[in-house]
């Protein structure tokens, strides 16, 4: 199954947290910096662009997405689904995520979407990709497919004895059978 995409296709490893759940409100937004060179600049000397997003969950709710693109939000990741806790770790659709896609491409933000990750295998890990594909089927996404994978502070998960090399391993399996 292919999935379209208007850009050239990356997946991004996120380990320990780097996404966090965030509410849509101008002062609680992502920031991203990609470096941008233009091409009279030197190998050295790089640019950056800064722009603002979201990262957004069921947890969010409903979203006033004309509202977001009034805040001059240029970028949503928007969750897909994850693994959930339990010994048997469930794979779940976030309830919002297809709304979100839709109602934020609506708007022109631009949207990547990530997996909330609980693999203890490799096997689970390709089981996520596989998901993720067949969830999206034929909707473009103009920004990565990302793999978070957090271990929760005060809290048990399925992955407290996954080793950090372990993670990066199921991490790349995402990404390849992605």
């Amino acid at each position: 199954m292919a999935i379209k995409i208007k850009k050239i296709f990356f997946v991004i490893l996120i380990i320990l947290c780097v996404i966090t759940s965030a509410s849509c409100s101008k002062n609680e937004n992502t920031v991203k910096t990609v470096p941008k060179k233009s091409e009279t600049e030197s190998a050295t000397s790089i640019s950056l662009k800064t722009l603002e997003g979201i990262d957004v969950s069921s947890f969010n709710g409903k979203i006033d997405w004309k509202a977001v693109k009034n805040d001059k939000i240029k970028f949503a990741m928007i969750r897909i689904g994850g693994r959930g806790y339990g010994e048997n770790g469930a794979i779940y659709q976030d309830k919002y995520a297809l709304y979100n896609l839709k109602h934020a491409q609506k708007e022109n933000i631009k949207t990547g979407v990530y997996f909330f990750s609980q693999a203890t295998s490799d096997a689970e890990a390709k089981e996520e990709a596989k998901f993720v594909t067949k969830m999206l089927g034929n909707i473009e996404i103009s920004l990565p497919i990302a793999y978070d994978v957090e271990k929760i502070k005060n809290d048990t998960s399925r992955i407290e004895n996954v080793s950090y090399k372990e993670s990066v391993r199921y991490a790349k399996v995402f990404m390849k059978t992605i």
